[in-house]
């Protein structure tokens, strides 16, 4: 199913898959646009602690424990968002047998998962993903279901905006066909007759003489080269003892995490900005719980190399001033 992009996947999703006071899971952090999208469909977000690996799992149980559980034919209890592969904002990915465990929970427990596959292609090393996406194990239990009972319970929703070009709004919708039935059939669709018939054209076309496979290898490579590049320059410049970092395989973030957690991101920002002109996103954007005040987000999509690195420099000048004047704290 074409969509105008994955925000208006996800926009679907809540729109015709839930109804107003249902609750949506989220990793915390996770990505704050999508969080606001949800919000404004009326629906209630919980959060759910997240590890190296992606969302955890026993957390995640714990909270659907917590949701009465329809009768399928009312709908689907609640909705999890999760963005699985590189994710925003922390670069993870999540792991073979937490994928395996998340779909088996939401067999088990009438939940919808909508999955942010939009950086799904964007791995470093070699051309395919690391982990097979979550709709691929919802269909693998559904293959061996009854065809009475056949029901999806996973969305992959991707985007070729992060793959061949920003301003190509357009995205695409994998599920069961359940549940491509539900958003298909909708007001909207049969209005407008579907959604960016001319980008879907030309984007078919680039499938087909492969300019969007020379655009992602092109795209791969570069972002690889930037990553190594940043997280290079970021182990060198920053002092041991400062800060936890984790290289990403793939994607655009990267997570920085200060040892001291009494540090203030959004305070440092101000700093940042006024004294060495340089930003980044500061943790709790990204957090319902407001508990990652220690942490930033940087991205490597935008700028190229030579500039990311004279924003690394600066990073680290500003670093080196608060240790100085103690408002940051070596913890080894």
């Amino acid at each position: 199913m074409a969509t105008a992009g994955a925000s208006q996947g996800l926009s679907f999703a809540c729109t015709h898959l839930m109804k107003p006071g249902d609750p949506v899971l989220i990793e915390d952090p996770t990505y704050f646009l999508a969080e606001q999208l949800i919000l404004e469909h009326h629906l209630k977000t919980v959060g759910v602690r997240t590890d190296d690996d992606g969302i955890n799992v026993e957390d995640l149980e714990k909270q659907l424990k917590a949701i009465p559980i329809k009768n399928p034919s009312e709908g689907y209890s609640a909705m999890l968002y999760l963005v699985p592969t590189f994710s925003n904002p922390r670069g993870t990915t999540i792991s073979h047998e937490k994928r395996q465990r998340i779909v088996a929970l939401a067999h088990q427990y009438n939940v919808i998962v909508v999955c942010d596959d939009v950086y799904e292609l964007l791995c470093y090393k070699g051309a395919q993903p690391p982990v097979p996406r979550l709709f691929s194990y919802d269909a693998a239990i559904l293959r061996d279901t009854p065809a009475a009972s056949k029901r999806g319970h996973v969305i992959s929703n991707a985007s070729f905006s992060k793959i061949f070009g920003p301003g190509v709004r357009l995205g695409w919708i994998e599920a069961w066909v359940d549940i491509q039935e539900k958003l298909t059939n909708t007001g909207f669709m049969a209005s407008g007759g579907g959604v960016q018939h001319c980008m879907s054209g030309l984007m078919g076309t680039a499938i087909q003489n492969g300019s969007l496979d020379r655009v992602i290898a092109a795209l791969q490579a570069a972002y690889g080269a930037r990553m190594a590049a940043v997280c290079a320059k970021l182990r060198q410049a920053i002092p041991a003892g400062v800060v936890n970092l984790i290289e990403p395989q793939g994607g655009l973030f990267m997570w920085v995490e200060f040892r001291d957690t009494a540090v203030d991101t959004e305070a440092l920002l101000a700093r940042a900005r006024r004294e060495f002109a340089v930003g980044f996103q500061p943790g709790n954007r990204f957090s319902q719980s407001k508990t990652f005040g220690h942490c930033m987000r940087l991205g490597i999509a935008f700028h190229p190399e030579a500039e990311l690195l004279s924003g690394v420099d600066r990073l680290a000048r500003l670093i080196h001033a608060s240790i100085a004047d103690g408002s940051i704290r070596v913890v080894p």
